[in-house]
């Protein structure tokens, strides 16, 4: 009887993979029948092809699967359950998320108006720290009100106040104010505080008309 002794896996051109299997003690007999075993094997090899040398002898069996033997994974799309749950589930984070983040970018508008009131602060803290009385009015401060088409104004109203009105290009917060209140300690340090809806000014100062949920946090109650 044949037996095995060596058995590689290599590659041809076509990329077929194969496998060469050396035997030893081979006859004409043992050939044919390894040629009829692999030919029965549901098609899935070819006939083996075989150099032989006497008793020894090299074959070489072609991998060639057939339809059976490939694995068909069944394309499995989403059920109408599966659908509405999706939908369901964005549904929610819209609902959550939109909100969020229209307030933010108000927010963004509302803080511009801040920034822009940097030189009336200054302008009122000067002439309060020069003059020792906090100006009546803009003119007073030598200040000239500031505008920008998400802000109405920032101006200086009256003495301690600077009063930044938003206009209605941003509608959540169109014709409402934003209030800074100044103060100076013992020591002449001028301070100021920012007044949102609902807040108590810690000097005496009346609190703007806008939304405290579109200001920064040291603007809220």
């Amino acid at each position: 009887m044949p037996f095995v002794t060596q058995a590689n896996t290599s590659y041809i051109a076509d990329t077929k993979p194969y496998e060469v299997i050396t035997l030893q003690n081979v006859t004409d007999i043992s050939l044919d029948f390894l040629a009829r075993m692999m030919q029965s094997l549901s098609g899935t090899y070819t006939a083996p092809d075989y150099l032989r040398k006497g008793t020894l002898a090299q074959v070489r069996v072609t991998n060639q699967p057939t339809l059976g033997d490939i694995p068909m994974k069944m394309q499995k799309g989403f059920t109408l359950i599966e659908l509405m749950i999706v939908i369901a589930i964005l549904g929610i984070l819209i609902a959550i998320a939109l909100p969020a983040y229209q307030d933010y970018t108000v927010r963004a508008k509302v803080t511009e108006g801040l920034n822009l009131a940097a030189s009336a602060k200054l302008a009122s803290s000067e002439t309060r720290l020069s003059n020792g009385t906090w100006p009546a009015n803009s003119g007073a401060a030598g200040y000239t009100d500031a505008t920008t088409p998400l802000v109405t104004s920032v101006s200086i109203p009256s003495a301690q106040n600077i009063v930044i009105t938003y206009s209605a290009a941003t509608p959540e917060i169109s014709g409402k104010t934003l209030v800074l209140r100044g103060s100076i300690d013992a020591t002449g340090i001028v301070k100021w505080e920012c007044l949102a809806t609902g807040k108590t000014s810690l000097y005496g100062g009346t609190a703007g008309t806008i939304a405290s949920k579109y200001t920064p946090a040291n603007c809220r109650s």
